[in-house]
């Protein structure tokens, strides 16, 4: 994870007597964080634009508020967390209000910009191919999502659902993915695909913002959210269909599958666990991660096992981590070092360093000065 260094070399509020925060703060809800991939969360390039927010704002913004180095990431792979992306869905709302946000998104937004899903979704056969891997694929975009479709002998319905609230960014969420999948869709069709947007909740934007930006106006107050589609028109080729993009998507797509699925496994939640701890200088105990996780010892210790992994072996690395970030880029003596890593005394953290890195924390230190200058 990127950290942000000083001036002087020295970590912001890093001294040699700070208080631990409670680990409870610290890891609140954290072991039941969902995970989406980080493209996500991007608005189209064009759209922060339009409002004056340049590449590099956002990787500033990425850094300061996610703690996330775009440029050693890549957008498919680094996921973030459902809370992270609903604070910061939430603050682009307010910041440039509900009838900008939807208006730009939409306008701008194209297949593309949903990763390996809309690479495939824009390469698919027909419309009908590229509604099915929608269907398919809400889950990994937004892991809380789901669709449910309905088809009779003249329409296809998609019924599309939250498994848990958004809070306050809900309904806006939901006329969003909407709206934007309605126009995804129109515009794969070169306009000849024409939706229906039922939405459940009331509107409280005037019907002529809807029918001005858009080119429809959904209708509000209806038992589900959903998009309804005209079997005919969904028949349709996709006029962007490339074979071989669309085998490629595909493959994207799964690997994007087996990137989140990876996410669930405990040993990767505990590591990562961890790391958030530590940041706060704090290294808890098996016993208290095995409750932050709902388990008894002997079953967090099984699961680990069971996945090769071992949590005295995750919290020492994590600590050697934590030491070897601080010797490169603060200036806090050895003995505040082994106390923000969590080592019992100077003795155990110098040969546990040395073990890992054939080195000594000091020999490590010098050599990092000396790599800088």
């Amino acid at each position: 994870m990127a950290v942000g260094v000083g001036s002087h070399g020295q970590e912001p509020g890093l001294t040699e007597k700070q208080e631990k925060p409670e680990l409870d703060l610290v890891m609140k809800n954290f072991c039941q964080d969902i995970h989406i991939p980080l493209f996500v969360l991007q608005m189209p390039q064009k759209t922060l634009a339009r409002f004056g927010a340049s590449q590099q704002h956002w990787i500033e913004f990425l850094r300061a508020r996610l703690n996330i180095e775009l440029s050693e990431s890549n957008l498919t792979d680094t996921l973030i967390s459902l809370d992270d992306f609903c604070q910061v869905f939430r603050q682009t709302r307010t910041a440039i209000g509900k009838d900008r946000f939807l208006a730009a998104y939409v306008e701008d937004i194209r297949a593309r910009h949903m990763g390996p899903i809309g690479l495939a979704m824009e390469a698919a056969p027909t419309i009908d191919d590229s509604l099915d891997l929608w269907v398919r694929n809400i889950g990994l975009l937004m892991p809380v999502a789901r669709i449910t479709p309905r088809e009779d002998a003249t329409q296809r319905t998609f019924e599309l659902e939250l498994t848990e609230s958004l809070g306050d960014i809900t309904q806006t969420w939901l006329e969003l993915a909407l709206l934007m999948s309605a126009a995804i869709i129109r515009n794969l069709a070169g306009g000849q695909v024409h939706a229906q947007i039922r939405i459940a909740h009331a509107a409280d934007l005037p019907p002529e913002f809807y029918r001005d930006n858009f080119g429809f106006t959904p209708v509000f107050g209806q038992p589900r959210y959903a998009l309804v589609f005209e079997r005919t028109e969904t028949a349709k080729v996709n006029d962007y269909y490339a074979p071989l993009m669309y085998q490629q998507a595909l493959r994207g797509i799964e690997a994007l599958r087996e990137n989140i699925e990876s996410q669930s496994r405990v040993s990767h939640r505990v590591r990562q666990f961890l790391v958030r701890a530590a940041e706060a200088a704090t290294f808890p105990a098996l016993e208290e991660v095995a409750e932050q996780f709902n388990m008894s010892v002997r079953t967090f210790t099984r699961r680990l096992q069971e996945e090769g992994s071992s949590f005295r072996d995750m919290r020492n690395q994590i600590q050697i981590e934590t030491a070897k970030r601080l010797l490169r880029k603060s200036t806090l003596p050895i003995k505040a070092i082994v106390e923000r890593a969590g080592f019992s005394n100077t003795a155990a953290f110098s040969r546990a360093f040395h073990l890992a890195n054939g080195q000594t924390p000091m020999e490590y230190r010098k050599g990092t000065d000396n790599a800088k200058g």
